[in-house]
Formats: C-alpha cells, structure tokens, sequence
C-alpha cells in the first residue's frame, strides 16, 4: 500500500512509513485523511512548494491537483478544467493562459511537455501524490473531472482518425476506468 500511494517518491514513501508505523492504517477511511495531510505538508508544502510563497501555496496546491488529473494536458483542455472545476481561477481571457505553465514551472519545475502524449504533465514522482490528495479530499471532483476528460476524449476520438484516435481512446478509457462508473464504458 505505501509503494502504491507513493509510487516510490523517496521522501513520500519516508512520510508513509512514518504514519504507519505511528499506528495509522491506510486502509482506513480516518486514517487516509491524516496520512495524506501528511503527505500534503511534509512533501508538497515543505519540499515541492517550498520556494513558493506562502501565501501561494494553497493556489498551487489547487492548481497542480487539477492538473495532475489528465496524464497529458494541452493549453486548451487546461483553460477548460480549470473554469469548469475551479472557477476561482479563471483567467480574463484565453490568451492568459498561455504563460501558465511557465508560471507554475518557474517556482515548481514540476511540468514538462511530452512530445509522445502530445501536451503538459506533472512530473511522474509527484503526480500520484496530487492525485491521492485530491480523490481522498475532494472524491466528487476527482470523479468529475475524470467523467469530464472520459467523454472529452471520446468527442476527440469520434472526429480523427489514425494514430491520433489510439491516443484519444487511450484516454477515454484510462478516465473512465478512474471514474465512478467503471463498468459502463461505451463502446466505440
């Protein structure tokens, strides 16, 4: 369970260790809670946002949990999740989206462009962290914007074809697999 929830971040797997064996059991929904608000101070506050002001974190913290949902993300489809699930970030206009990964990038250094999935990710070694935060704290959203980027990609599939269709129906089914109704995919 520790090396699933931490996919192996040295620090992470440090913290984990530490909450189980103070007696904490990630298999419990209480204690879930509490082991991942310790990942979130000791490794995303402390280490990964440490050079971010704090009066930023929680912006931070809010934003690269969002964008830690889709393993690769383009300028478009993160203007999207964010004015759909957090509206308290929206920007003035889509231009102002542009600078955002360089902005996030600048203090974090945690995105990079993918050539092979075609857009951003948030680096693998925290990536999980952000996602188990998120779907222990905010399950409702964690579930909607996977159900979002499911039939999102399924729109993307149903209008290409080749190799761009495989990636889109690789992404449908890895967010509808992460959502909550995983036995009802639709068939293509």
């Amino acid at each position: 369970i520790i090396f699933l929830w931490t996919r192996g971040y040295p620090l992470a797997l440090q913290v984990m260790a530490q909450a189980v064996i103070s007696g904490l059991d990630p298999r419990k929904d209480e204690d879930q809670k509490e082991i991942v608000t310790r990942l979130t101070e000791q490794v995303l506050r402390q280490s990964l946002l440490s050079k971010v002001d704090p009066a930023e974190r929680d912006w931070y913290l809010t934003i690269l949990s969002l964008l830690s949902v889709p393993r690769h993300f383009n300028l478009g489809t993160m203007q999207d999740l964010i004015e759909q699930f957090t509206p308290q970030l929206t920007r003035g206009n889509s231009l102002s989206y542009f600078g955002l990964p360089r902005e996030i990038n600048q203090t974090t250094e945690v995105l990079y462009w993918s050539a092979s999935g075609a857009g951003f990710s948030v680096d693998a070694p925290v990536r999980p962290i952000f996602l188990l935060k998120l779907r222990i704290e905010q399950a409702e959203m964690y579930y909607g914007i996977h159900r979002f980027l499911a039939q999102t990609n399924w729109q993307w599939a149903a209008d290409v074809s080749g190799a761009d269709q495989v990636r889109y129906l690789r992404e449908y089914l890895y967010h509808s697999i992460s959502s909550e109704e995983r036995a009802t995919l639709t068939p293509f």
